[in-house]
């Protein structure tokens, strides 16, 4: 079915964005998205996505870095084997999350992981 829902009975219209650098520790096996679920938290909100569902898409502009992305009606991630990370999500119902407190964001692929806390001004964006 192709358009949008605007009725109230859908999650509301919710977004977030978050861009971070990746770094791996010394003990990490390497990161492999396409071979290990990957599960993204933000606050209340976390979701796993299964290994397999990550498409290469293309080599980074004649560079040897990679480029690792998934799409689906919620979430658009986009990972670059040199760390580069972006989240964006869309039409989530975050209501649990209270953008007074800090929020906590992580990224987990297969058993490397990385988070972060973050606090929110008052017009939802991410102070330092």
């Amino acid at each position: 079915m192709k358009g949008r829902h605007k009725s109230k009975k859908h999650a509301p219209e919710d977004k977030f964005s978050v861009e971070a650098k990746f770094v791996l520790n010394e003990s990490s096996d390497g990161i492999d998205v396409l071979n290990e679920d990957v599960e993204v938290t933000f606050g209340a909100f976390s979701v796993t996505i299964p290994a397999g569902s990550f498409k290469q898409a293309g080599n980074g502009k004649g560079k040897k870095v990679k480029k690792f992305t998934f799409r689906d009606k919620t979430l658009k991630i986009e990972f670059e084997t040199k760390g580069r990370l972006k989240i964006d999500g869309k039409k989530l119902n975050l209501s649990a999350i209270d953008p007074k407190a800090p929020i906590e964001v992580g990224f987990r692929v297969g058993n490397d992981a990385g988070s972060a806390t973050i606090i929110l001004d008052k017009k939802g964006k991410f102070k330092r």
